[in-house]
């Protein structure tokens, strides 16, 4: 394995605490016994790339989380692996620093070209820096795919809970409108019009609705796919009101807008939502 030309991020770093910035970062190439001249001029090069060349004479213990996790990345890349391997770079970040890293990650990344594999349990990471997802399970592939595609378009349960915040129906299937696609659909004693890829459901399907694909509407207001929901609690998140709704024999989430001045949501109120014929998404399992 040591001689394969991979370059690799660790979860904590490891940093030689002994060697400066500029020698951490030479270590690689110092062990491939390149020439002087050419650690010198490629260390300055990356260490410029992650804007760190100001900082090259310090020692590990005299940098912030976010300056030990470029040293660690520019480490990596300056021996121009073909492949880039990170294992979850960015846990011992704070919030405000890990949203700035994953941004400077993908920058880095794009400008040098360089393949890289990213572990991560974020789902929001994951689909900030990638370009293409795996999803796994207990050592099994679910999923591989976009990140817009595995959002929109998962193929299981666990893909799309895993994948941000969902909401799950059973609906049983009564029927099918070929001329429009669309099947008729009975959920607690509701019946909904769901745009389905083919006919022949006869047996009940899951499907999968994201928060923020449920619209709340006025309580007299015509609209495909309306019900009439109660307020159980109200998360306030800043630009966004979390709702959870006990509504169709279950609790679902909502995301509302939260306009300054607007109307806030009590536990209690009566809420009516909708959602579109072509939202939902049959999921397995």
């Amino acid at each position: 394995a040591h001689l394969r030309n991979t370059g690799m991020v660790f979860q904590n770093y490891a940093l030689f605490p002994h060697m400066t910035v500029f020698d951490n970062v030479a270590y690689g190439m110092a062990a491939r016994r390149l020439p002087h001249t050419t650690i010198r001029s490629r260390v300055e090069e990356i260490l410029e790339a992650v804007q760190l060349l100001n900082l090259r004479d310090r020692y590990p213990r005299q940098l912030s989380g976010g300056q030990q996790q470029r040293v660690a990345l520019a480490r990596a890349l300056v021996i121009r692996p073909d492949v880039l391997l990170m294992d979850e770079p960015l846990s011992n970040l704070d919030a405000k620093l890990r949203v700035t890293m994953r941004e400077e990650i993908r920058q880095i990344q794009q400008s040098l070209g360089i393949t890289t594999i990213y572990v991560t349990h974020d789902q929001e990471e994951a689909m900030a820096v990638s370009d293409r997802i795996a999803i796994f399970y207990n050592g099994k592939l679910q999923q591989v795919d976009s990140p817009r595609g595995i959002y929109f378009s998962p193929v299981n349960r666990f893909t799309a809970e895993f994948m941000g915040a969902c909401n799950m129906l059973e609906m049983r299937p009564l029927d099918w409108d070929a001329p429009r696609r669309t099947a008729r659909m009975l959920c607690d004693e509701t019946e909904f019009d769901v745009v389905m890829d083919g006919p022949g459901l006869s047996e009940p399907v899951h499907l999968m609705l994201r928060p923020d694909w449920l619209r709340e509407i006025a309580p007299d207001a015509a609209a495909p796919n309306a019900f009439t929901g109660r307020v159980r609690d109200v998360m306030f998140l800043g630009a966004t009101l979390v709702c959870h709704v006990a509504a169709l024999g279950t609790v679902l989430r909502v995301d509302v807008p939260a306009l300054r001045g607007g109307e806030t949501k009590q536990p209690g109120d009566k809420i009516r939502l909708c959602f579109a014929p072509t939202s939902p998404v049959r999921v397995e399992g």
